[in-house]
């Protein structure tokens, strides 16, 4: 249901690459789901897009190159403080979670 391929793929966007493209995605929400929130997520690669994310995630606050998304919008000087969790997802879909206090 949320599976674009960029326009580039064109006609290259076979089952194959649908199927790494959700994989990559299944992996990155896994590991995103496992981290106490609210969280700060990174998104490094380009898949998953972050309005996937935010679709899953709606109080978290999703960086994914120069788009800073949040469900109350962005705000003056960046994330809230009270975050509990920096996440960051690779491009392969890997999670990595960094706690704060």
């Amino acid at each position: 249901m949320f599976v674009f391929p960029p326009e580039h793929w064109g006609r290259e966007a076979s089952l194959p690459c649908i199927r790494s493209v959700s994989s990559i995605e299944a992996c990155a929400l896994e590991g995103v789901a496992r981290a106490p929130g609210p969280r700060l997520i990174v998104i490094q690669g380009i898949h998953p897009a972050w309005r996937l994310v935010s679709y899953y995630f709606p109080e978290d606050w999703i960086e994914q190159g120069v788009v800073v998304a949040h469900a109350n919008r962005a705000r003056p000087g960046g994330a809230p403080p009270g975050l509990r969790s920096l996440v960051v997802v690779n491009e392969r879909g890997g999670v990595s979670t960094e706690a704060s206090e």
